[in-house]
């Protein structure tokens, strides 16, 4: 059993606002005339607001152009959500042509003030030389920025710099303790290689009920080909388990998914 090849994440917000750099004050419960004024006269969060309804669809038929337009009315008064948005539009080519050098520069301008998702995605940009030179170095910075925030999708990535040498040095500690982190907040991907680091021992004690107890979280939520996978990991593992040992897994993942802390002594097994 080997650690699964995966993928850097790049994350693109669509429907919902991270709150960031500049924080929304504001819901999502204006009117639309008064949004659609406030928005007119320059007001910022308006703007970010108004985009967001316009690229989601909400209330308002779907355009991508006229969230764009609001986006960057917002991104030109300095809000990191907007230019962090603006950046994505432009790597996705929604709403506006797809420029590459232009999404990284609207999302370093993000970065720049500590959003996290920006950080996220430039980094990406960087690990993948798109738009900019290759740096792993520089990946590891800013996904580090984010991770320090909580960001889940950065302290995945993180976990992969650590598991293949790239950027940092090999190290199965720091695998583990960024696998963790993220798991720990529901992200599969992070569930499935820990659990796969757990079924051959890397970094921690070789412990089948905890990989089986990751695999099944994991499996809970993906859908599709990483579903069908996280099954055959899970099955794999359960094959060399005893009947008593695949239940206290069970145990273990349904006692995760409901938030109940195990006892120090059955944590440590």
């Amino acid at each position: 059993m080997t650690l699964l090849r995966i993928l850097f994440v790049c994350l693109v917000v669509a429907g919902q606002v991270v709150p960031g750099g500049r924080a929304l004050a504001r819901g999502m419960q204006s009117g639309w005339e008064e949004l659609r004024a406030r928005a007119v006269s320059g007001d910022g969060e308006a703007q970010i607001e108004l985009g967001m309804r316009y690229a989601g669809g909400v209330g308002v038929v779907r355009d991508d152009v006229e969230a764009v337009r609001w986006f960057r009315g917002a991104a030109n008064q300095g809000y990191a959500v907007a230019q962090s948005l603006l950046g994505d539009a432009y790597a996705t080519g929604r709403g506006v042509r797809a420029n590459p050098a232009e999404a990284a520069r609207w999302r370093r301008r993000a970065a720049d003030q500590g959003y996290a998702e920006a950080q996220l995605n430039l980094g990406a940009m960087y690990a993948e030389g798109q738009a900019v030179e290759r740096d792993d170095g520089q990946a590891v910075r800013l996904w580090l920025l984010a991770a320090d925030q909580g960001h889940a999708s950065a302290q995945f990535n993180l976990g992969v710099m650590y598991a293949t040498g790239r950027g940092v040095p090999k190290d199965d500690a720091e695998v583990v303790r960024w696998f963790g982190l993220s798991a720990a907040q529901s992200n599969a991907q992070a569930q499935l290689n820990l659990g796969v680091l757990y079924a051959t021992g890397r970094g921690v004690p070789q412990n089948d009920i905890e990989a089986y107890k990751w695999f099944s979280l994991a499996v809970e939520r993906s859908t599709g080909a990483e579903r069908v996978g996280g099954e055959t990991y899970r099955d794999a593992v359960a094959a060399r388990m005893t009947a008593d040992d695949v239940a206290e897994a069970r145990r273990r993942a349904e006692a995760w998914g409901a938030g109940i802390s195990l006892p120090s002594s059955v944590a440590r097994e």
